[in-house]
């Protein structure tokens, strides 16, 4: 993961293991024909959650 999208990461789980597991599998699967998962993968997988609930 690029170091903006492991930032964003943790500043929107607040560190809580469960929450970072889950935001990056989603952005690794969001990230899918990508070599590394981007900052706006990571956006994206935030909004998404945003939308969801």
């Amino acid at each position: 993961m690029a170091p903006t999208a492991l930032s964003v990461l943790y500043a929107q789980t607040q560190g809580i293991l469960r929450l970072i597991n889950l935001f990056a599998v989603q952005a690794l699967w969001a990230a899918a024909h990508a070599e590394i998962v981007y900052e706006s993968h990571m956006q994206q997988v935030i909004a998404d959650r945003r939308d969801s609930n």
